[in-house]
């Protein structure tokens, strides 16, 4: 094939590229099927999206079911991780600072930006995470961010005052979901972080 190569487009044209052909049938032999693996991550996710079908009917339903089933597997099977600076610095996450966890994929910390969360279908803040034990402290008052067209309270959205004094305590898994809060004029604005909500 490569010197078919050469005799069509002459000496000039035949650079690696073409010369790797000759090794494909040896590489074949080594690692397998160009098929079982990839050095591109975007072709070994189509891969494995490749193996969801299983057969030609309604494709695009067959990827999105088996994906529903891996990623609700995952989560049935996730446990809380914890680390904090005492690790070694293999075991803990860059720019994390403070006592952390991850619940179901979400970084939750004792110091902002991750230490904020709804608990009891309230905005709180951490301050001190323990084994599978959280400190925290409500807002003293929290409110509507907006009314109309609908409360944004019903979709947990809350307009928060200062943090109380009062420090309570609770299991990581009483956190629904984490959140964001955002300065608005002289108050904070809790936004929950929907795609990880915990019903």
């Amino acid at each position: 094939m490569v010197q078919d190569f050469v005799n069509l487009y002459g000496e000039t044209k035949a650079v690696f590229n073409v010369h790797s052909w000759v090794h494909k049938c040896e590489d074949a032999r080594i690692h397998g099927s160009l098929d079982s693996f990839s050095a591109f991550s975007f072709e070994s996710h189509m891969q494995t999206i490749g193996h969801c079908v299983t057969s030609r009917n309604m494709v695009a339903e067959q990827i999105f079911r088996r994906t529903m089933e891996r990623s609700t597997e995952a989560i049935m099977h996730a446990d809380i991780q914890f680390w904090d600076e005492t690790l070694p610095s293999s075991a803990t996450k860059r720019g994390l600072h403070g006592k952390t966890f991850r619940l179901h994929n979400t970084v939750n910390a004792s110091e902002p930006p991750n230490n904020c969360v709804l608990i009891d279908n309230q905005p709180a803040i951490m301050v001190d995470i323990s084994d599978h034990t959280v400190k925290y402290r409500y807002f003293k008052r929290n409110g509507n961010f907006f009314a109309s067209p609908i409360s944004s309270v019903n979709h947990n959205i809350y307009l928060c005052e200062q943090p109380s004094e009062e420090i309570r305590s609770c299991n990581c898994n009483d956190i629904r979901c984490k959140g964001l809060l955002i300065p608005y004029r002289e108050h904070l604005v809790f936004y929950p972080i929907v795609h990880i909500w915990r019903s």
